[in-house]
């Protein structure tokens, strides 16, 4: 099991100064990053196992924040895994899934690789556009029709 990697393109190479040459293709598109993981379902809630580095699971903060990277973009209760160098497992997470998964037989979980694309960026909805309004200037005409306007009379009697 290898830890969370991800791959980048390799450099372009230097363009050159001379004007007759002609312009590089352009770069590959990034590959995307990928983790080692397994999904089950345990104890009623989806659970996303993630393999790390062991440093990950000694330093508090690293893994939280892999914990909450994972959660925001799986939306799943996460455990994280590490293997030592004689390949015992430690799992960090729940402790009743932990206490689970510590007696199931590793080689028994279904791993595969992940890729951890970014999710869409959040859309506002498309605007509807309102009906139109009845018009009510075909009302205020017929209320000038019917409406006799007198004016006062300048004159004496």
């Amino acid at each position: 099991m290898t830890a969370a990697t991800c791959t980048l393109p390799p450099a372009p190479p230097a363009r050159s100064a001379v004007p007759d040459v002609p312009p590089l293709p352009p770069p590959p598109a990034p590959m995307p990053c990928s983790f080692e993981g397994a999904s089950i379902k345990l104890y009623g809630a989806h659970v996303l196992l993630v393999v790390v580095h062991p440093w990950v699971l000694h330093d508090p903060i690293e893994r939280e924040l892999h914990v909450i990277a994972f959660r925001t973009r799986f939306r799943r209760t996460i455990v994280l895994v590490a293997r030592d160098r004689h390949g015992t497992p430690t799992y960090w997470g729940p402790a009743a899934i932990v206490r689970a998964l510590g007696v199931l037989p590793f080689e028994a979980l279904s791993w595969e690789r992940y890729l951890y694309r970014r999710p869409p960026p959040p859309m506002l909805p498309i605007p509807v556009d309102p009906p139109p309004l009845e018009s009510t200037s075909g009302a205020l005409e017929r209320d000038l029709d019917a409406t006799t306007i007198r004016l006062p009379d300048d004159r004496e009697p």
